[in-house]
């Protein structure tokens, strides 16, 4: 088949601005290696002078726009031709050293009446591709009609280039329905007209054309690419062989396909979509921009959404993104762990308890992705519990309404459980392990920044996350004055208690006390259990040390001064019941410390005191018959790591249910999916 007049037009275009971009860096190159003597620069500037060094096979600037479909006379393209060879003609003599260059390293560019086809531009596809689509532009927009789609869902299976393109300008067409985003965000996608080819007019074309992208476009590439290593591909698709191929035609489809997701509203579309970006998850590698953007998108959903299942399919999508590009693009890791924290603090303005498990949910999805990658995680939490102590720092440098308001909210509690949680689930990491001090330090300074009944509940909260670190992280924090301090708040120190009858919250669920709790009996009567359950949870954990009888010294000393006050009978009697098993302990631990051949100088053999020990200490054996809960907050277990093997099992099991098992539910989705849901979002 002859080549048409404009395609030997658009090579002697694309020749010469490959000629002219070699000429640059060869005297690039030549400038930095020799050094231009007087003479020679003199007799540059006499060809400059004479025009003699303007760029060679333009009159003007350099096209930027070439209009393929247009055809000039036979004549015009030979005279273009001659010029062209006069112009390298001119070349050899004004600048014979850069044209023996060329003879020895480029020497297609000179071979101008050689077979284009030689040369692997491979332009004679895309080339008639273009005509057709400027013909269909011309005759203006083109409205959708049942056969026009059948055609083209033809060709894209029967794998032609084409006919992919306009699917997914079609694709393009049904997603961007928003005049307003699609003007936010026309930079972000490969296209940027606002005027769209094709018109969608009816719901059922346009669920047809969803349907069909999202359940087939996948496989569609996955042929045109030629994948033949399953392995290679999930582990980095753009070394596949025919990735260069379809590389545009697959970042225009994952953008478009965002954009879709972020104006979505129903719960069973938004589940489809992300279903189907975790299994393109792979293919997001070599486009960190907008893996970042699915990210941005995505975390919305997993913060915000009220359908738990939402919350999870959106996590799952996220954890994907990040095992299937971290390893190429780390600015992606970064980019989760920045997102989701952030998300996280701003939907923790308020805790309800109809929201604490979905804010559970998100503490235990953070432990997940900073506990990927310890080193990369370290950075970002160390900048961030850093805000956490310079915002404790502000409030007690300058004690100031708003300062404290800062500390004493749920941002700054929830950022605490969150931290608390990974360096527990972490805690013998060395990479994290730096921040187990500092977080401890912010926790006990926070708490007693108001020393006052009124904040008691906040008080426990942290109470709860020091109980935490020093039982995953085996460290030893004096908690017991915290408590002990509690006994003193003149609210408990009632010898008549209050009269209030009303049910009082979880304390889980606030940090400041109301009027109304002041006054309730239950609500005091709450409070002391509390107290007496945190400090004898932190005396179990101590139990069978070797220093127990040092350490619960003062803590006896004060609490039988209590006993002899005028207080309570309810506090009178808890009390008294932990003075008794405290001193039971201390004895219990005596009695076998008179056993020890060691000296206190063996610290070693003083830390495996009583640590295979198969009789329980008497704390620790009324805990378990008790059943109080060993915290508040339960301990998160460190993720464990996923090899490439398991990646690539989990990817080919999660293709067999998201191509076989899952069609069916997905296209009743679609069918159920109105075209006013997309721009209702809006």
């Amino acid at each position: 088949m002859g080549m048409r007049k404009s395609t030997k037009k658009f090579l002697k275009h694309k020749k010469a601005n490959i000629l002219n971009k070699k000429r640059k860096v060869f005297k690039g190159k030549k400038k930095h290696s020799e050094v231009e003597t007087k003479p020679a620069r003199r007799a540059k500037e006499e060809r400059i002078e004479s025009g003699l060094e303007e760029d060679f096979g333009f009159d003007g600037p350099e096209p930027q726009d070439l209009d393929l479909g247009e055809e000039d006379d036979a004549g015009d393209l030979e005279m273009d031709i001659e010029r062209h060879k006069q112009e390298l003609d001119k070349l050899r003599e004004t600048d014979p050293e850069f044209f023996a260059h060329l003879q020895n390293e480029e020497e297609g560019l000179l071979a101008f009446e050689e077979d284009p086809e030689a040369l692997d531009f491979e332009c004679e596809e895309g080339e008639e591709e273009e005509e057709e689509e400027e013909e269909e532009e011309e005759s203006g927009r083109v409205v959708l009609d049942e056969a026009l789609v059948r055609k083209m869902e033809s060709a894209v299976l029967e794998q032609s280039l084409r006919g992919l393109r306009r699917m997914l300008k079609v694709f393009r067409a049904a997603t961007h329905l928003s005049d307003s985003k699609r003007k936010k965000q026309k930079d972000d996608l490969e296209e940027n007209e606002l005027e769209q080819m094709y018109l969608i007019e009816n719901a059922p074309m346009f669920n047809r054309v969803v349907k069909f992208c999202l359940l087939k476009l996948r496989q569609v590439f996955i042929k045109h690419m030629g994948v033949e290593d399953e392995e290679q591909f999930l582990r980095d698709v753009s070394k596949t062989p025919g990735w260069k191929r379809v590389a545009k035609l697959v970042q225009s489809y994952l953008g478009n396909l965002v954009f879709f997701l972020d104006q979505l509203n129903e719960s069973g579309m938004i589940r489809l979509v992300l279903a189907r970006l975790n299994a393109m998850a792979c293919f997001f590698r070599p486009f960190s921009k907008l893996s970042e953007l699915l990210v941005k998108t995505v975390a919305k959903f997993w913060s915000a959404s009220e359908d738990s299942s939402v919350r999870v399919d959106s996590f799952l999508l996220i954890h994907e993104l990040m095992q299937r590009t971290s390893s190429g693009n780390p600015e992606v890791l970064d980019f989760v762990l920045k997102c989701l924290y952030l998300n996280f603090v701003r939907c923790s303005v308020n805790v309800v308890p109809s929201k604490a498990p979905a804010f559970d949910f998100m503490i235990q999805c953070l432990v997940e992705v900073y506990s990927y990658n310890t080193q990369s995680a370290y950075f970002h939490a160390f900048v961030y519990i850093r805000q956490l102590a310079l915002h404790l720092r502000n409030a007690i440098v300058q004690s100031s309404a708003n300062n404290k308001r800062n500390v004493y909210s749920w941002k700054f509690l929830n950022s605490l459980k969150a931290w608390t949680a990974i360096v527990c689930a972490n805690a013998q990491d060395e990479a994290l392990k730096p921040l187990q001090y500092p977080l401890i330090q912010i926790i006990l300074q926070a708490m007693e920044l108001v020393p006052s009944f009124r904040y008691i509940p906040f008080r426990f909260a942290c109470i709860d996350l020091l109980l935490l670190l020093s039982r995953e992280c085996k460290v030893y924090i004096p908690i017991a004055p915290a408590l002990l301090r509690c006994y003193s708040f003149k609210e408990l120190n009632l010898s008549k208690p209050p009269k209030g009858t009303q049910k009082p919250p979880s304390l889980e669920h606030i940090f400041k006390v109301s009027d109304s709790l002041m006054d309730c009996k239950l609500f005091h009567e709450a409070t002391i259990d509390r107290i007496s359950e945190k400090l004898r949870e932190f005396l179990t954990l101590n139990s069978y040390s070797i220093a127990f009888p040092e350490v619960s010294f003062f803590i006896v000393k004060r609490l039988q001064s209590l006993t002899k006050k005028n207080l309570s009978h309810k506090l009178i009697a808890s009390v008294k019941q932990l003075l008794q098993l405290t001193k039971l302990n201390a004895d219990w631990v005596l009695e076998r410390r008179k056993r020890v051949s060691f000296a206190p100088k063996d610290l070693d053999q003083a830390k495996l005191f009583l640590k295979d020990s198969e009789d329980p200490s008497p704390l620790d054996k009324f805990q378990s018959v008790k059943g109080d809960p060993a915290s508040r907050i339960a301990p998160v277990p460190a993720p464990a790591s996923i090899s490439a093997e398991d990646d690539v099992q989990g990817e080919e099991e999660q293709d067999t249910r998201m191509t076989e098992d899952t069609l069916e539910g997905e296209e009743d989705v679609i069918e159920d999916f109105r075209l006013s849901d997309v721009e209702d979002a809006n």
